[in-house]
């Protein structure tokens, strides 16, 4: 995925990005591109090639150009101080032009931390694009940064100058901050799929969360129930949209059933449509114990909304 932006949106972009397209952080490799306004035929190559580099990259694979801004170019004053301003945290940027990698590391049960493992200089041109392609590709297939590092050196003809994961730790911080802390699952019936999407729609500003939902995830050729059981291991939350419709849904029981042997009844959070309706066995026995989100009176949207969000802040670790 190409992003454009200055240093203050590049995570707002990138977190916005997995949102929507339902991404895990750890999934992904990104790359910071340095260079200046006078290294010309980079600057060129960025901006004319950006949908085609986009497109090679993938969804898992995210590229910063600081220098870039709206397909213009920053001036100069401004590219020098974010230089020295990522000299002081610990990525020895110069005037070359730079590229830096890192990855994504869950260090918790709520907590992402960007991990630095590799950066090189690349004085000359000659031959950029093709290092780029080969660089975009080991990073998509090897997960081992180890490995990566050894590959990137070969491939950029340079030494590695970010001994892995030592940037400053408040730099590192910055980043933490505004990543995703919470995957929510949604577990509901076609029917209810309405009230789904607003709901999802109503909670998305706040960018420390993500959802899961059919829709978005299951596409053409997957198989279904191996798609749904890997989505609700990897969730923190599973909301449950209880009405007439989703009491009679095989695929909401089985959900509900799944995420109860994963989480030990933990973080499971039922939003009332309607009321009156009961779980086959044991589902409906966890479902009665569980304090409900009553959405059945309109009147009381926002304040419901609240409560939600309130929920999410008191996450317990599964």
């Amino acid at each position: 995925m190409w992003h454009i932006h200055p240093t203050e949106k590049w995570i707002d972009d990138v977190v916005a990005f997995m949102n929507e397209h339902q991404l895990k952080p750890e999934d992904s490799k990104f790359m910071i591109a340095f260079f200046s306004s006078m290294d010309n035929r980079f600057v060129k190559y960025f901006k004319q090639n950006k949908n085609s580099i986009s497109s090679f990259s993938g969804m898992n694979f995210h590229i910063f150009t600081p220098i870039i801004y709206e397909n213009n170019v920053i001036p100069d004053e401004q590219w020098r101080y974010m230089r020295s301003e990522f000299a002081s945290m610990g990525l020895p940027i110069s005037s070359d032009p730079t590229f830096v990698f890192f990855k994504l590391d869950k260090r918790d049960y709520d907590r992402y931390e960007p991990s630095f493992f590799a950066g090189f200089r690349c004085r000359s041109f000659n031959d950029f694009p093709n290092k780029l392609k080969y660089a975009i590709d080991i990073c998509i297939s090897i997960s081992d940064v180890y490995i990566l590092q050894s590959k990137l050196s070969e491939i950029f003809l340079s030494e590695n100058i970010i001994p892995y994961d030592k940037v400053d730790h408040l730099f590192k911080q910055t980043i933490t901050n505004k990543l995703p802390k919470s995957t929510i699952f949604v577990s509901h019936s076609n029917s209810d799929k309405p009230f789904a999407r607003r709901l999802i729609d109503s909670l998305a500003a706040d960018k420390t969360l993500t959802f899961w939902i059919d829709e978005r995830e299951i596409v053409a050729g997957d198989d279904i129930q191996v798609s749904v059981t890997r989505s609700l291991r990897a969730s923190d939350y599973l909301l449950i949209l209880i009405s007439e419709y989703s009491a009679r849904s095989s695929w909401v029981n089985f959900e509900i059933a799944q995420f109860m042997s994963i989480t030990d009844n933990m973080n499971i959070i039922p939003i009332l449509l309607s009321k009156g309706h009961s779980f086959p066995g044991p589902v409906d026995n966890l479902v009665r114990r569980l304090k409900y989100i009553d959405f059945s009176d309109e009147t009381k949207w926002y304040e419901n909304l609240d409560t939600l969000r309130q929920a999410f802040a008191k996450k317990k670790p599964k």
